[in-house]
């Protein structure tokens, strides 16, 4: 009673302070569990939030307000401070606590004599459990209070990045707290089994993958049995405060959720690759082949960005956020990708793969749904059901590897009948091989023989086809020997007629230009091959000599196309002035009434070169009368011979071809030369 005397006493002493001392709530008269909104003389101040420890600091006195006139949510990224005075009229020690199920983040101070706030304790899962004063609670701070001690609490309460803040703390006394502690172990319990039974079987399966994988050294194995040991990591993150791996989680708040999320991407990489080589997607479709293994390295980068936003200034609401951006982008691929799946890879364990991806998606849609929603399933959080959504998942591949192990296993006694039938078959062909190898050897040497002979004949045609090169190119050469005293009976023929008509000028320079072109065929008569353009010069000087010889009686025009390079395209020497010659003497000479013209025209065909040489004197079935009556021209004769050589020792080929004009005007000869 002498207690209470006192605090009344100093309660009607500090009743002066008015709103900044505000009213004093006696622990004997406060409810089992109570909302603090219903409690007089609670007052409620707004701040902004900032990361920096010391910007922390409380409001002045005069911003604070009575709690029931401010709504219970406030506004993004708002840090709402409560203010309450309490005092203990109890006789004994009581312990009094401050319950927030709302928030990620609730301190609690008390307020010293000169009014600097001392750190009780915290709550929320974002704070270290090293933190917190109730180690199997995330939401309960415990404030201890001395018999008759009466003090000034500030509750700050923080929300996610980007968040509302939800302001109504529950004030909980011993009975009530054990209530809660009770209703909280009762409503974690089944969410506690899930967990631990899903963390023991696997772990078991995986530790059985990975012996696997030591004894057999197939990869699939191996990252079946990485895919396993991540959700065995995911699973004791969500393990709780009522085990000793939760607590241990729970003292890394900030590390929890870049890990969380890392493990999972890595998780999908590991299951990318598992899935690659459970199904040999890429015997069956190459596509999904290349996107399993486009996705896997993504997957990892992902990985490594979320394991890495703990030394970033990112707070789990963005760290949430952004894993649920990603979820929604690669969770309709990946459903299309088992659709596909279904209609490309033709494997019977794409039923079981196709059944546990299912069941994955269903559980992974469920979940991602109850944490944008923040609810739960009749108390089974979001990371229960997705761990049971794995939990089945894994039962579908472990019965999907089992039934791959029995293909095999077939296959493999398949291939061992095979193996033995082969052995008997081996045995059969084997004596029938003895007996076929003698009829081999005789076949083998007659077949040696035979191509013994072939050899020899060949040699023996080679060694003939070398004799007729030999016997060609002198015939070649005795050819251009019988065309040159022709040209130069011809030529003199008329450097006589010069002089006997007294017309020695023209005879001085029909001699000089005779002189050159003579030097010219001398010189070309040691050549098989001279250039277009020395044959040009010569056939033009041929041309100018019998113009002055005939008077000028007839005309030429000489052509050569641009893109012929006459400086380059190689001919047989005096194989154009022998067509020039028959030309004028048998064609252009005798013709008696109009012009006399001769053309010459060179151009590039598809297959190589055409020279045209053409008249317009009295054609060929006149001039061969004519030659009837008088000598024979032998020129045209001889250059075919030429020709024929040239075709069957040159791997260039020459055709002659000669055109009649109709209506007896004149003749057209064409010389295709192909290089």
């Amino acid at each position: 009673m002498m207690i209470r005397w006192v605090l009344l006493c100093s309660l009607l002493w500090t009743a002066g302070y008015g709103r900044e001392s505000g009213g004093v709530q006696l622990l004997s008269e406060l409810p089992q569990e109570t909302s603090i909104r219903q409690l007089a003389g609670v007052y409620l101040a707004k701040t902004a939030k900032t990361p920096h420890p010391a910007d922390w600091v409380p409001p002045a006195a005069s911003r604070y307000k009575p709690i029931q006139t401010e709504s219970r949510h406030q506004g993004i990224d708002t840090v709402c401070w409560v203010r309450m005075r309490l005092a203990n009229d109890f006789d004994v020690d009581t312990t009094v606590y401050f319950l927030d199920r709302y928030n990620p983040e609730t301190h609690a101070y008390r307020l010293s004599a000169d009014g600097e706030p001392i750190p009780i304790a915290s709550s929320g899962y974002l704070v270290s459990s090293r933190l917190r004063n109730v180690k199997h609670s995330t939401s309960v701070i415990a404030l201890r209070m001395a018999a008759g001690e009466h003090a000034t609490v500030l509750l700050r309460i923080v929300p996610f990045a980007g968040s509302s803040v939800y302001v109504d703390p529950q004030l909980l006394q011993e009975t009530g707290f054990l209530a809660y502690m009770l209703e909280s172990y009762v409503s974690n319990q089944t969410n506690t089994i899930i967990t631990n039974g899903f963390i023991w079987a696997v772990t078991c399966l995986a530790l059985f993958m990975l012996f696997a994988y030591i004894r057999n050294r197939q990869h699939i194995y191996l990252f079946y049995s990485a895919y396993l040991l991540c959700n065995v990591v995911y699973a004791t993150m969500h393990a709780g405060p009522q085990t000793l791996v939760g607590l241990w989680w729970e003292q890394l708040p900030g590390y929890y959720y870049s890990i969380n999320y890392a493990i999972q991407f890595v998780g999908f990489a590991l299951y990318n690759y598992f899935a690659r080589e459970l199904l040999d997607v890429k015997k069956h479709d190459p596509w999904i082949y290349r996107a399993l293994n486009f996705l896997a390295p993504i997957y990892l980068v992902f990985a490594a960005i979320q394991a890495s936003l703990i030394m970033l200034p990112f707070e789990a609401g963005a760290v949430n956020l952004l894993f649920l951006l990603i979820r929604l982008i690669f969770i309709p691929f990946n459903i299309y990708m088992v659709v596909r799946g279904l209609r490309t890879v033709r494997t019977p364990v794409m039923t079981y793969f196709a059944i546990g991806v299912s069941v994955f998606l269903i559980g992974g849609g469920i979940a991602t749904y109850m944490v944008y929603r923040q609810v739960t399933l009749d108390g089974v959080m979001a990371a229960s059901i997705f761990q049971l959504g794995i939990l089945l998942e894994v039962i579908c591949f472990a019965f999907a590897l089992g039934y791959r192990i029995k293909l095999a296993d077939e296959e493999r006694a398949a291939i061992r009948q095979q193996y033995i039938g082969q052995l008997k078959r081996n045995h059969e062909l084997e004596q029938a091989y003895s007996n076929d190898l003698k009829i081999e050897v005789a076949n083998r040497t007659r077949e040696l023989l035979d191509y013994r002979k072939q050899l020899e004949e060949q040699k023996a045609a080679e060694l003939k086809l070398q004799y007729e090169k030999k016997l060609y190119e002198v015939e070649n050469v005795a050819l251009r020997a019988q065309m040159n005293p022709h040209f130069l009976f011809n030529s003199l023929n008329a450097i006589k007629y010069f002089i006997l008509s007294r017309r020695i000028e023209e005879a001085a320079s029909y001699l000089n230009r005779f002189s050159k072109l003579l030097r010219m065929i001398l010189e070309y008569s040691k050549q098989e091959l001279i250039t277009l353009e020395e044959e040009l010069e010569a056939l033009r000087i041929y041309l100018e000599i019998e113009s002055t010889r005939f008077d000028s009686s007839f005309s030429y025009r000489l052509e050569v196309e641009s893109n012929v390079r006459a400086d380059q395209l190689t001919v047989p020497p005096l194989l154009l002035q022998p067509f020039a010659e028959n030309a004028i003497w048998h064609g252009l000479l005798p013709k008696t009434e109009g012009p006399k013209t001769l053309d010459i025209h060179i151009s590039e065909v598809d297959k190589g070169f055409l020279f045209v040489v053409g008249d317009n004197g009295i054609g060929r079935h006149r001039a061969a009368a004519m030659e009837r009556k008088t000598s024979r021209s032998f020129g045209r004769q001889i250059t075919q011979e030429r020709v024929d050589i040239f075709n069957r020792t040159s791997h260039a080929k020459i055709y002659i071809d000669t055109i009649d004009l109709p209506n007896h005007g004149g003749t057209r000869v064409e010389i295709t030369y192909e290089v």
